[in-house]
């Protein structure tokens, strides 16, 4: 699977001028020229051909709900679900996504839209991916019905999977590429992986980075889809945190879905406040990420990357890994902490919602956001946590003032900062339940555990001597147990 490449938008005053002029073919015309438009204009030019013929060739139906997705989709949008259309027209063997959305309703089209908007467009390849393996009874259990029923504590998800995983088939339409249960378990694995919303957090009242005093967070990096964007917010994915020379660590997930072809598609910004100000920028060289993590909630939720070149500002600096002297002896309860990002700002019960507590539509931060937060002993985090406990490579923080990171904060820096002292990287930015509540505190990658282990020394050896690939490395065996 390659991740949704990047769409070149184009200028509002082309937007204005010339919707009118795009041709369409008659088959569109006998439908939305609207919603065709809407998805003509967002897409590169070299790309437009491929969408017209694709709409050529699909019977009215389908084309009705291809537009009735694109019109439930936000701006900037439309075009990347034209792209994703096109790269996923053939289902070889399997469903493709048109023959997915023929089958749906029109509001089940607009639920899926709205599912849609709420993942990074990258992730909306998880979706053709499955279908190309498992049937259309199964793709629409798992997107429009599985998250409602998983509100009910008492629903079985595994059970309700392993049904549909049976190797006689019993249940349900049989797929067409027949799959042995451990294939398809894997299958279903691989899309629930892909297709949740990252439980990240974004700096809940946080403060902006270098006004009135507060800090500039110099060492905060942005994980960044390449292209022309006119939307910023969309080209963001994750934060990330420079250590010096040509390294940079992220979350574990930030990463997941990362492929060798995207290392032409997706780039490190640095020195950087604004999202709508370009910024300097370094390519990713190579990626080792933590075998430990499948999953929100693992522990294991780091990544090594490898910088094409060693930035060059003088606004950047690097935040120190704590030593293993350090990292062993922990952190005083209540330590001051600072957490930094450009994701969501407003308090919620849960990351993925895409409206804040007051029903207002929430976004990435256009300004890098500062907060302070307290850290929280793991014997005092555990008992408020879904889980019930801290895993081994996680820490927490919290803050009286509700201060929080939130989804799009993910793979960004916890520090500890005093005075003028160099900034020591403690945590990365993992997962929260909901952002900003009372008594909820956000979960970081204890990064002091992974310098501790070795894993950190680990993965820079591993990654000198790879080019453009991404390798998993699990913790290092201690030399007592060689």
């Amino acid at each position: 699977m390659s991740r949704t490449k990047v769409l070149r938008r184009i200028c509002a005053a082309l937007a204005f001028a010339g919707i009118a002029l795009l041709s369409r073919p008659a088959a569109a015309q006998e439908t939305d020229g609207t919603a065709y438009n809407a998805m003509m204009i967002e897409l590169a030019p070299e790309e437009r051909d491929g969408f017209s013929r694709l709409i050529s060739a699909q019977p009215q139906p389908a084309r009705q709900a291809i537009y009735d997705v694109s019109d439930a989709l936000q701006p900037y949008e439309h075009g990347i679900w034209a792209a994703l259309l096109v790269e996923y027209a053939d289902g070889q063997g399997g469903p493709s996504l048109v023959d997915f959305i023929l089958a749906l309703d029109k509001p089940e089209r607009a639920r899926l839209a709205g599912l849609l908007s709420e993942r990074q467009s990258w992730s909306w390849a998880a979706l053709p991916v499955f279908l190309r393996q498992r049937p259309i009874e199964e793709a629409r259990f798992a997107t429009l019905q599985l998250p409602d029923l998983q509100q009910d504590a008492a629903f079985d998800a595994d059970a309700q999977i392993d049904l549909f995983c049976r190797p006689t088939g019993e249940a349900g339409e049989r797929p067409v590429r027949i799959m042995s249960g451990d294939e398809c378990l894997k299958a279903w694995d691989d899309f629930l992986v892909r297709w949740e919303p990252p439980r990240s957090v974004r700096v809940v009242r946080g403060d902006m980075a270098g006004r009135n005093g507060t800090e500039n967070a110099w060492w905060q990096l942005q994980l960044h889809q390449k292209g022309r964007p006119v939307d910023w917010a969309k080209s963001h994915i994750c934060g990330a945190v420079y250590i010096g020379e040509k390294w940079a660590l992220t979350a574990a997930h930030c990463v997941a879905d990362f492929w060798p072809t995207d290392f032409g598609r997706v780039d490190i910004r640095y020195a950087l406040h604004d999202l709508t100000i370009a910024g300097s920028s370094v390519e990713i060289a190579a990626i080792v990420k933590h075998a430990g993590h499948t999953r929100s909630g693992d522990s294991g939720d780091i990544a090594l990357l490898k910088l094409a070149a060693v930035p060059a500002s003088r606004e950047l600096k690097a935040a120190g890994v704590p030593d293993r002297e350090a990292a062993r002896a922990g952190y005083p309860p209540n330590a001051a902490l600072l957490v930094s990002g450009w994701g969501y700002t407003g308090e919620t019960d849960r990351t993925s919602n895409p409206k804040d507590k007051f029903g207002k539509p929430q976004q990435t931060s256009r300004n890098l956001l500062v907060g302070e937060v307290n850290y929280l002993p793991a014997a005092e985090c555990g008992p408020l946590l879904r889980a019930g406990a801290v895993k081994p490579g996680q820490m927490c923080a919290y803050s009286a003032g509700q201060v929080d990171s939130c989804r799009g904060d993910s793979g960004g820096p916890l520090v500890r900062k005093a005075g003028s002292q160099p900034p020591v990287l403690v945590g990365l930015v993992s997962f929260g339940e909901g952002c900003g509540q009372a008594g909820k505190p956000g979960v970081y990658a204890d990064v002091g555990f992974y310098e501790r282990n070795g894993w950190i020394d680990s993965a820079k050896r591993k990654a000198l001597g790879i080019d453009r690939q991404i390798v998993d490395l699990g913790d290092p065996v201690p030399a007592a147990r060689r």
